[in-house]
């Protein structure tokens, strides 16, 4: 089969991605087709796409079109996206922490504009090339790519991959304490350390996979100057009372966006925008 009827066919299954997975489901028949399906566009298969709808439309990304709908509609954490659209303004330094295949990067560097700057983290080895790409293919030289794990301290860390054929798309990985036969080493930073050679961030988002916390303990000047806006992915009601509680500590008013994530300003900035109705984010 050549490449461009094999690329009709990605871009086919991604317009169509949820039929597919309705057959799937119809016994005798579902077999077959996945079978047909996995023989005409292989595991591992990408295609470019451009986002379709929401704040991110018109961005390119090249996307496994078996689990990259919700990239393509433009529907992933759109609370997040949201959050980014009001804060970031041209001029801006923004740190996208899990910045995965760099949805967030891409929107975030076209909402600072060249004059700006995105910092993408990402210590997933799998994933580094895909994120470089999809910056490669919009332009953006305004985002740099940090291909290291953000920590509490600097040095080296054990990283677990995620798998790649149950998430391609999603960057599921994560630290551990201690090496074992799945983990690799990486490279970790602590935010403090970091802006010690590079501008400070006017907005972080981190989304780290349960990490979150030691991210903040690793980030205490940045904490203390209390200039930078954070959104924050919880993974738990003990989660978000964790990073809640350390981000309080500091001066910082906590809202949330979502059932997933939360919002942190200086308690000034928030009073400022929002009258001073903040909830606490951890009040369930």
């Amino acid at each position: 089969m050549g490449e461009a009827m094999r690329d009709f066919l990605a871009r086919l299954l991604l317009n169509h991605s949820e039929t597919a997975l309705f057959l799937r489901r119809v016994p005798v028949f579902g077999a077959a087709a996945h079978r047909i399906g996995r023989r005409l566009v292989p595991p591992g298969t990408r295609v470019w796409a451009k986002v379709r709808d929401g704040l991110a439309r018109g961005l390119w990304l090249r996307l496994d079109p078996r689990t990259g709908t919700h990239f393509w509609r433009g529907a992933g954490e759109i609370a997040v996206q949201q959050a980014l659209v009001e804060h970031l303004r041209p001029g801006m330094v923004f740190y996208d922490i899990g910045a995965n295949i760099g949805f967030f990067s891409l929107l975030a560097a076209r909402l600072v504009g060249p004059s700006g700057r995105v910092f993408a983290f990402e210590p997933e080895p799998a994933l580094l090339p895909r994120l470089l790409e999809n910056i490669a293919r919009n332009g953006f030289d305004h985002i740099t790519v940090v291909g290291k794990a953000v920590t509490a301290t600097s040095g080296e860390i054990f990283f677990e991959p995620a798998d790649s054929h149950s998430s391609p798309d999603f960057g599921l990985g994560r630290i551990r304490e201690e090496a074992t036969c799945t983990t690799v080493p990486v490279a970790g930073v602590a935010l403090d350390d970091f802006v010690l050679q590079h501008p400070w961030p006017d907005v972080v988002k981190c989304d780290a996979e349960g990490a979150e916390v030691d991210i903040l303990r690793g980030a205490t000047q940045l904490l203390r100057a209390r200039r930078t806006i954070f959104v924050i992915e919880t993974h738990s009601a003990t989660h978000e009372r964790a990073v809640c509680e350390l981000l309080e500590q500091h001066g910082y008013t906590v809202t949330r966006l979502d059932e997933l994530h939360v919002l942190a300003r200086s308690a000034r900035f928030a009073s400022v925008h929002s009258g001073g109705d903040a909830l606490r984010a951890h009040e369930r």
